[in-house]
């Protein structure tokens, strides 16, 4: 089980969880021993819910104009928490690192100025995802030297009606730099994962073989099959989700026990399956929910131990 991020920790751990603005507010000495804290009790939860992989904290972004995101750090004590979460989790649960690299569609704040752009000005977005891609590589060695074990890039280039980019433009601006930004994490020892939101039914053939090794989301609400996918694409791709975050944060516990019981029913013998959320898990999930998921995935793999032995 992975989370592309995972929101609950103060939920489950009986220590304390602190990131974003709160750790903002704290001392230079608090900080440190806050910083100690959290991979205390991401030991602990990883230990609870049977976690595989965990996604370190980002950098700053704000989720809307103003309003930062919940699961962040500043830079110096990112990296910092990286390095504990590492010595700390060791080998028993694979670090996930967030260091982007590949051109995604805008934030709504500069939606217009950047499709006008694209229409009009292609060389100028061809700066712009070259740029995004070199910026990445430091990150990536970063990761190597640290001890990461995989890079993800959280790359969106749809919604739920379609792409956004056309075939030709995600061939110009997207699919070049995804490939080449899988290529030096692999040269260095990484995976690479791409996290997108979105119906990419038309494009999922040409992330398979961009040489990533994992694709995040595949959202049942943005008419993603993640069963289909797993299945045609069983030898290049893994597949990690895809249990709906509504149903997490809005359904009853029998709800989403049910469904992920369903989905991990039809993809249990899969290889390339990662069992999680379809996207970052929020901290309003009530932990019941998540604890439903963890029971019918571990339901579900015992039941396909006593099929196996009948």
């Amino acid at each position: 089980m992975w989370e592309l991020e995972f929101h609950l920790w103060g939920k489950f751990g009986e220590g304390r969880f602190c990131v974003g603005t709160d750790f903002e507010k704290l001392s230079r000495g608090q900080k440190e021993r806050t910083l100690e804290e959290n991979v205390d009790t991401m030991a602990a939860v990883c230990e609870l819910l049977s976690f595989s992989a965990v996604t370190a904290p980002g950098g700053y972004w704000e989720v809307a104009p103003g309003v930062p995101a919940w699961y962040y750090l500043p830079e110096e004590y990112r990296l910092r928490q990286i390095d504990l979460m590492k010595k700390r989790l060791g080998d028993d649960v694979a670090i996930v690192v967030n260091v982007g690299g590949v051109m995604a569609m805008p934030e709504a704040h500069e939606y217009m100025d950047f499709s006008i752009k694209l229409m009009t000005e292609p060389d100028q977005i061809d700066e712009i995802a070259r740029a995004k891609f070199q910026n990445s590589l430091p990150a990536i060695d970063w990761c190597s030297d640290h001890g990461v074990d995989v890079v993800l890039t959280a790359s969106d280039i749809a919604d739920g009606h379609g792409l956004y980019f056309s075939p030709e433009q995600l061939d110009r601006f997207v699919f070049p730099y995804l490939s080449r930004w899988a290529d030096y994490a692999h040269d260095r020892h990484l995976r690479a994962i791409m996290h997108t939101d979105g119906n990419i039914n038309a494009v999922v053939g040409k992330i398979a073989s961009s040489g990533v090794d994992a694709l995040q989301a595949l959202d049942s609400t943005a008419h993603m099959d993640i069963v289909d996918i797993a299945r045609r694409y069983r030898d290049l791709l893994c597949v990690c989700g895809n249990v709906d975050c509504g149903l997490l944060q809005q359904a009853s516990a029998d709800d989403v026990y049910a469904a992920t019981l369903d989905l991990v029913g039809q993809l249990q013998t899969a290889p390339n399956f990662v069992l999680g959320a379809s996207n970052a898990l929020q901290v309003e999930a009530p932990a019941e929910n998540y604890l439903a998921l963890v029971r019918a995935a571990r339901d579900g793999s015992r039941r396909d131990l006593c099929e196996k032995k009948q």
